[in-house]
């Protein structure tokens, strides 16, 4: 017996057919194609959409790793603004909030003042927020830092050398260290330092250093 395609799946057929031959055959004479500014502008927005490639555009601590399972941080040397050179490694003995950013980042620069809050507040308990620009544009972000200086240490990153080594695509990521320098846990998006959820993971990795309560 032969079965025949059904007069709807072939009509739908016929139509896809006709579309896909427009799409391959050259533009003619009378079609107009988008302009090319048009295309540019839209890949400049979704590139901008994307500094924060994230599976959410804010994130906070769910849960901290516990210690027994948590990765060694990948190791890291980077030259701070002031040109001196600085490991990662030189912190151990103090929980570090490791923080990936770029000038040209608006998320990045969104949470920079909670994150100057956190800074303040716990520092003088051991605390280190290193916050590592990615900008590749060395003059670009002197002039955010002229503008709007953070009172935590800076560090230069214009090749990703270290962001690949931690899996940074996207932006910002932050990794909160513990004192022995393994990764208790990441966060993708932009954060709120001063939220109580946040403060009390940081708290625990300061208890965990010997370094007193955890924050109010």
């Amino acid at each position: 017996m032969y079965i025949g395609l059904h007069p709807v799946r072939a009509g739908r057929k016929d139509r896809l057919a006709r579309f896909r031959s427009a799409r391959a055959a050259p533009p003619g004479p009378g079609r107009r194609q988008p302009p090319r500014f048009a295309v540019v502008l839209l890949l400049v927005v979704v590139s901008l959409a994307r500094c924060g490639t994230s599976d959410s555009a804010s994130g906070t601590v769910a849960a901290l790793t516990a210690p027994g399972l948590r990765p060694t941080a990948p190791a890291g040397e980077l030259m701070d603004i002031s040109g001196s050179r600085i490991a990662i490694s030189d912190f151990r003995g103090r929980p570090v909030i490791l923080n990936f950013w770029a000038s040209w980042c608006v998320p990045c620069r969104h949470e920079i003042p909670s994150l100057a809050s956190v800074h303040r507040k716990l520092s003088p308990r051991g605390l280190v927020v290193l916050a590592v620009s990615v900008d590749e544009d060395r003059s670009a972000l002197d002039r955010y830092l002229r503008d709007d200086r953070p009172p935590f240490r800076i560090l230069a990153d214009p090749g990703r050398s270290v962001a690949s080594r931690y899996g940074v695509s996207g932006i910002p990521v932050s990794f909160l260290l513990d004192s022995e320098g393994r990764v208790a846990e990441r966060i993708d998006g932009d954060v709120d330092w001063t939220d109580p959820v946040v403060l009390g993971a940081i708290g625990v990795l300061l208890a965990e250093s010997g370094n007193g309560r955890r924050p109010g």
